[in-house]
């Protein structure tokens, strides 16, 4: 799980710095935020996939370590600083939550999927072996 909150965290740090370099403008936000909802989402369907048991709470812990660590970078970051716009901070949320979701969804997916396959492959179709004699 710290393994997918690290990646978390430097996924979205390079995201943001990426961001932060050029100058803000709502096209570059927005492709921004396109760009963190479609990482994250990947991140989150890796880790889905490979957790057999409860794939949501461990995904939202590991999503909770990420912003534990990146609200402390920040804090330490930001002594003296202007206050942050909540609308940015949303918008930083929205792709997060969102490829929570749909990538821990389509983790589940995949491994249901892979599992049905490989019951397939352990138990191949009894119908051939069904002749009537």
């Amino acid at each position: 799980m710290v393994v997918y909150a690290t990646a978390l965290f430097l996924a979205q740090f390079v995201i943001g710095f990426v961001e932060g370099t050029f100058a803000p403008s709502m096209a570059r936000l927005l492709g921004s935020a396109a760009v963190s909802f479609v990482v994250c989402g990947a991140i989150f369907a890796h880790f889905a996939a490979r957790q057999p048991s409860r794939p949501l709470v461990h995904a939202w812990c590991a999503l909770s370590l990420q912003v534990g660590a990146s609200a402390l970078l920040a804090k330490v970051l930001m002594i003296g600083a202007d206050s942050t716009h909540f609308v940015l901070v949303a918008l930083d949320w929205i792709p997060l939550i969102g490829g929570l979701f749909i990538g821990t969804l389509l983790g589940i997916t995949l491994r249901h999927r892979s599992f049905l396959r490989a019951q397939q492959t352990v138990q191949p179709d009894r119908r051939e072996d069904a002749a009537p004699g």
